[in-house]
């Protein structure tokens, strides 16, 4: 959104006008880590992935509240893309701030325990990053080059989906809509598919064992006389501070 305050003159020396001030605290940002996550339901049709985005609102508007995120915030959309489901899926830049890419973790295994019928994948610029912090608890077949649309995660448990299942690309990834398709095809693939205990112990480590015990140890509270344009601008984007 345009801001339409100025800066007073006796502070020029510090920044001409608050969009310069946003424009130094973001600057660079399309070169610093980028998480992405999406969310595909059982039927993949629009209808179905309304009425989940209104539920995800609601479940993660607690969670979120008072949250300080360092650059950009969670955020989901409705995706629709020609031959593809429907589905949720958000992308958030995190800066250099990897307690932000922790908690979402936390908010997307939180919210998959809530909605159990939906599959959540979650990657960020370096790729598989769960599969990079459980790295000593996974076979040693799972790598980068055949990684894709085989890390999923539902009812807050994670899953690999084998290279012996049918559906496999060229890459060594899996079809996208086939992978889906295991993930929603009841308890057998499940049983198969989820990640070992050790795998859950360390992801949950950082996630559910973490939050949101974490957040409110890095909140505090100061009382301060500050100009009124500075506290218009901390208001609207509370994460310059």
């Amino acid at each position: 959104a345009t801001m339409n305050f100025s800066v007073p003159k006796e502070y020029e020396d510090f920044v001409t006008n608050a969009g310069d001030l946003l424009d130094q605290f973001s600057s660079g940002s399309a070169a610093l880590e980028t998480v992405s996550y999406r969310i595909h339901t059982c039927n993949g049709d629009l209808a179905e992935a309304v009425s989940i985005l209104n539920k995800a609102t609601s479940i993660l508007e607690p969670l979120v509240q008072g949250y300080l995120w360092h650059n950009e915030c969670f955020r989901l959309v409705v995706k629709v893309d020609a031959g593809e489901p429907v589905s949720l899926m958000g992308t958030t830049c995190i800066g250099e701030c990897i307690e932000d890419e922790w908690f979402i973790v936390y908010l997307l295994i939180k919210l998959s325990q809530e909605i159990p019928d939906i599959v959540v994948s979650i990657v960020d610029t370096d790729g598989q990053f769960l599969l990079m912090e459980a790295a000593d608890y996974i076979d040693d077949w799972i790598g980068p080059e055949n990684a894709d649309n085989r890390v999923w995660l539902r009812g807050g448990s994670f899953f690999v989906i084998p290279l012996d299942e049918p559906g496999k690309l060229k890459s060594g990834g899996m079809i996208l809509n086939r992978a889906i398709k295991c993930m929603l095809d009841g308890n057998t693939n499940q049983r198969r598919f989820k990640a070992s205990e050790a795998f859950h112990r360390t992801i949950y480590q950082r996630t559910l064992h973490a939050f949101p015990a974490r957040t409110l140890a890095n909140r505090h509270t100061a009382l301060c006389i500050v100009p009124g344009w500075l506290a218009t601008l901390i208001c609207t984007n509370p994460q310059v501070v």
